[in-house]
């Protein structure tokens, strides 16, 4: 089977890594406060085209839960860091579980029928190229690009400038 753990999920028609990852803080909640999320941004890239979807962990699991239906034996999504603190810094966290979660969106990929169903065209194409604005704002841990390499980059905050 192609790739080593942690490299990017592709074949011919089209790879995908994880780019980037961060915390943000959800809910609106006065009482309960605002929860933390972890975020991704998830690069797709084709012979002709590329582009990046931002994802919430628990669209992972969704999306796993909805493969699992029709594909026997597909391997449990990761899951999320608890952020027991009030600050952004949890970086190895992120790194952690960016690495784990790319991991498992590899093996995922690798499944017959995956790669085209509809679950994974959805995943990987709705709301392209696009930050919502709930996650305007995060710190990201920026990754390498280079398929295989699985430690950060960069710091970079997104909102200015779109995507």
């Amino acid at each position: 089977m192609p790739g080593e753990a942690g490299a990017a999920a592709g074949n011919a028609d089209f790879s995908v890594a994880i780019s980037a990852s961060g915390r943000a803080d959800v809910g609106l909640s006065s009482v309960a406060g605002a929860e933390s999320h972890l975020i991704h941004a998830v690069s797709v890239t084709q012979p002709v085209q590329s582009w990046t979807v931002i994802r919430d962990h628990v669209d992972f699991a969704t999306l796993g839960a909805a493969l699992s239906s029709f594909i026997p034996g597909l391997p449990d999504c990761p899951q999320p860091p608890s952020f027991l603190s009030s600050t952004v810094g949890d970086v190895d966290e992120i790194v952690k579980a960016r690495n784990e979660l790319q991991n498992w969106l590899t093996s995922v990929l690798l499944y017959p029928g995956a790669r085209e169903s509809p679950a994974v065209r959805q995943f990987l194409c709705y709301g392209a190229n696009i930050v919502p604005p709930q996650f305007e704002g995060i710190a990201w841990v920026s990754f390498s690009p280079h398929p295989g390499s699985n430690i950060p980059q960069q710091y970079m905050s997104a909102g200015a400038g779109g995507g």
